[in-house]
């Protein structure tokens, strides 16, 4: 058994109150389909609150659903308090004990069931005051319907006192900290490998990747996973060492993000695929691989290696994106039958006039031209210009290349072209070779996709590695009910 004292968080939307009302009922509630009864091994052990109206001492259906609708109710008002609306409004605190702890306590209490849960109260009591400060509202129950004992909290973000929202500044590792701290305390078992169990929940497997898994294709997280156990054989001296092995031997590119309105300071790190063009978080490919857990490995020293670390960067630049054909879509009418379901119309979206304004004020917009930008995140992806027919690429991504493909498409479909001739300015090889993969893989998943790319010439491992993710293509979409959407 893995030595855990883990604290695990849960953001609830704040536009989804009946959410804190699910929550609630579940934390005061037995399994399904279990009665609730004074004799029974109950499920909750010690439940209360604090800064707000007491649970009631005698737990029904009826009561607990009368007292979640009231949390739900009290909640909701607590995040209007703050001038601007906070992005969640409850928080899902989960804090778990290792059995081994537990059986210790109750022989250090003589067997006192009652004052172990007392015990294990003020832990949390301790925990959540100290993470989220004193006057914020919060609802907590123990559970024992596991082989180890654990903590629900719902936790208001909005402070009763100065009506601030909860925020914080490295988060996991402050809250790792607290449970250190409350661990030497009370003479509970250390956890050294805290983060490796915790981030198992942190970048849970997607069911994308599940149901590739099950037909024996590797995602492109996987495929970045394995090469980065490779690296861990390795014993490098230097932060330099490091970065050349991953450029000349595996082709991985780094790409670090500066703090804001920092030249120098780094805030985190991306790998990116150069064959692929797949990136991922360092965080995403293992806690090992975090931008503090590599330079403290390695010896990272800013003054040695961030100039070298820039002269090896692979920078995204914009890159121009240009039709052959000039006339303006407006011109024609809508009369084609576009998919609803592709990337461009379910992952990004036109920002209005008003929008634009509001988070790129200094952005350079002509009359004629689209905004597109992510759905979840609002970051710029890409601008396109309808009378020229020009994009201009604000995101180097796979995910912004093919939406900006299938709008020219759709470009097409509007002028009623059989083919759409594009090319790009861009003189980055790397765009180029990007491009040129993302519009031959959307030619073969799509038949009604007759845009030309006559930007870059393939070479023959590009035409080997085109055929590989075609055949991955073959073995997903085999049987047409169990579609799954792949990162390419």
């Amino acid at each position: 058994m893995v030595n855990i004292m883990l604290a695990d968080l849960n953001k609830l939307e704040s536009k989804d109150y009946s959410s804190a009302f699910r929550l609630v009922k579940y934390m005061l509630s037995c399994k399904d389909g279990q009665e609730y009864t004074s004799d029974i091994k109950e499920r909750v052990l010690k439940c209360g609150s604090y800064l707000m109206m007491p649970i009631p001492y005698e737990l029904s259906d009826d009561s607990i659903k009368h007292y979640a609708n009231y949390a739900k109710k009290q909640f909701q008002s607590y995040s209007q308090l703050p001038k601007n609306e906070p992005k969640h409004f409850l928080l899902h605190e989960k804090l778990n004990f290792n059995p081994d702890d537990t059986d210790m306590l109750l022989e250090r209490l003589d067997k006192n069931d009652d004052a172990l849960f007392d015990l294990l109260t003020q832990i949390n009591e301790e925990f959540v005051k100290e993470v989220y400060g004193e006057n914020r509202a919060y609802i907590y129950a123990l559970h024992g319907d596991t082989n180890h004992l654990h903590f629900h909290n719902a936790i208001s973000t909005v402070c009763r006192e100065t009506n601030k929202i909860y925020s914080r500044t490295n988060e996991y590792l402050f809250r790792m900290e607290v449970c250190e701290k409350l661990e030497k305390k009370y003479g509970l078992k250390l956890t050294p490998n805290r983060e490796l169990v915790h981030d198992k929940d942190r970048y849970k497997t997607s069911k994308a990747e599940k149901r590739m898994n099950d037909k024996g294709v590797l995602s492109a997280k996987q495929k970045m996973q394995n090469k980065f156990k490779e690296i861990e054989k390795k014993n490098f001296e230097t932060f330099k060492d490091f970065v050349e092995f991953l450029i000349t031997e595996l082709n991985i590119f780094p790409i670090v993000k500066l703090k804001s309105g920092s030249y120098s300071e780094i805030q985190g790190i991306s790998f990116e695929d150069y064959n692929t063009g797949e990136r991922f978080k360092g965080a995403e490919i293992s806690k090992k691989w975090t931008f503090n857990r590599i330079q403290s490995k390695y010896k990272y020293s800013e003054k040695k290696d961030l100039h070298f670390l820039k002269r090896f960067l692979k920078v995204d630049t914009s890159a121009i994106i240009v039709s052959t054909d000039n006339k303006p879509t407006y011109l024609f009418k809508d009369t084609a039958k576009f998919q609803p379901r592709t990337s461009l119309k379910t992952k990004f979206e036109i920002l209005s006039d008003n929008r634009i304004y509001e988070l790129y004020r200094g952005l350079d917009i002509e009359d004629d031209a689209q905004v597109y930008v992510f759905k979840s995140s609002q970051n710029l992806a890409f601008k396109h210009n309808s009378e020229s027919s020009i994009t201009t690429m604000y995101n180097n991504s796979n995910l912004s290349i093919k939406a900006a493909l299938q709008l020219y498409n759709e470009n097409r479909n509007k002028q009623n072209k059989e083919v759409y001739e594009v090319k790009t300015k861009s003189s980055s090889n790397h765009f180029r070779k990007k491009m040129w993969i993302q519009n031959e893989l959307l030619k073969y998943t799509n038949t009604n996709h007759n845009v030309i790319f006559t930007g870059y010439n393939p070479t023959q491992k590009d035409l080997e590695y085109l055929r590989e993710l075609k055949m991955e293509h073959e073995v997903l979409f085999k049987n047409e009910k169990n579609k799954i959407k792949l990162k390419v």
